[in-house]
């Protein structure tokens, strides 16, 4: 039950310690604790998930659901909780089809034990995800309008679950460029979520990151712009949450660069790597991602030690990960470095980067891509 308290006041380390706490004392007599094995393992795998352990999150939610075999039939709510939990796990690594079947057993579970549930429409919403992550957006827009309408046939229109499934609907709205429905959507979801929650709830500003992403999609610049702005502020304000901020600080940060707000680009490229840093599983090409904007925005303020400083760290994550430069990433962390250095009058070093970058680039990307031309109009300036 702390576990439960603390995770919805959003204290992900706390209560990773408590739920821990519980399975150390639940191993020491696992007969006497029967189901609350089991149930304390399902609590900590989402907490798990936040920061980065999957494989952690995927043994503990199996190893549940063969302790739970013991204790609780089939369609006990820890079971169906912990279903769609290996769902998600299974969608993260790329298992649709296995993370498909058992976010629809959890479903149809659901349907069986509480058709009137808030449940229902949270594992409707889901499924949903686990439909689009398989790149099947009609069957995800479907599963997210029945959420969306089950909560509304509940009386739950403002439950986190149901404004959760709207938010999402609006994003497979926009990827079908659907606008004006996404952006009613996307809107709604988080100007409720400000009502409900509160303006600085990670769960409102991870909508209002929905609602930036899909206003820039649609044209609506000034107004992705002055959002970001504000999401960038709520989130430096909460640096001390680094590693749960991650997944909304980088789409602020990418998208404030390309406005040219270099300050704020840099304090949200700090939080991100105290993020990145703090996970028990590297994510060296991330991390390159970030060091590689942050190069950019120290070079732009005129800071170039710094910024040559994070562009070689920037690359050396980069090639320790992606060696052949089959990521872009790659390639963008050595032109970012070679600019650097040609403005501090490095240009034959400069020169040699960005003609491996542009071969790598021609490897992955179309041959007339924006960034293969940026590049080639770089290495013919230094000619």
């Amino acid at each position: 039950q702390y576990t439960n308290v603390l995770r919805e006041t959003d204290d992900i380390g706390a209560a990773r310690d408590v739920a821990e706490e519980a399975i150390a004392i639940c191993a020491t007599a696992p007969v006497a604790c029967g189901y609350r094995l089991p149930k304390a393992r399902i609590q900590l795998a989402p907490l798990q998930l936040k920061v980065g352990d999957i494989d952690g999150a995927r043994i503990g939610l199996e190893t549940a659901l063969a302790e739970a075999e013991q204790w609780l039939p089939t369609s006990h709510p820890i079971r169906i909780d912990a279903l769609s939990l290996l769902a998600r796990i299974e969608g993260d690594l790329g298992q649709h089809q296995a993370a498909i079947e058992h976010a629809k057993e959890a479903v149809e579970l659901q349907r069986k034990i509480g058709g009137k549930s808030v449940l229902l429409g949270g594992y409707l919403n889901a499924l949903g995800g686990r439909y689009s992550a398989a790149g099947r957006e009609h069957d995800a827009l479907a599963s997210y309008r029945e959420a969306v309408a089950h909560f509304e046939a509940i009386g739950q229109s403002d439950h986190p679950y149901a404004l959760a499934a709207l938010g999402n609907r609006g994003s497979v709205l926009a990827r079908l460029a659907q606008y004006p429905d996404a952006l009613a959507d996307t809107a709604a979801a988080y100007s409720a979520s400000q009502r409900v929650s509160g303006s600085e709830a990670l769960t409102t500003l991870a909508k209002g990151v929905q609602l930036m992403r899909i206003r820039a999609q649609a044209g609506e610049k000034d107004l992705a712009r002055e959002l970001a702005q504000t999401l960038g502020q709520s989130l430096i304000r909460q640096r001390q949450q680094a590693p749960t901020l991650i997944d909304l600080a980088i789409p602020v940060s990418v998208l404030l660069a390309a406005e040219g707000e270099h300050q704020a680009v840099l304090d949200l490229s700090v939080l991100a790597l105290q993020g990145l840093r703090s996970r028990s599983q590297p994510q060296p090409l991330r991390a390159s991602d970030v060091l590689t904007r942050q190069a950019d925005a120290l070079r732009q303020i005129g800071q170039l030690p710094a910024a040559i400083a994070s562009a070689n760290e920037a690359l050396e994550l980069a090639l320790a990960a992606d060696p052949d430069g089959s990521d872009s990433r790659t390639p963008a962390a050595r032109i970012a470095l070679a600019q650097c250095l040609a403005q501090s009058g490095q240009v034959p070093r400069a020169r040699k980067l960005l003609t491996t970058a542009i071969a790598e680039l021609r490897a992955i990307e179309d041959g007339d891509s924006p960034r293969i031309h940026a590049a080639t109009a770089l290495l013919d300036s230094m000619r």
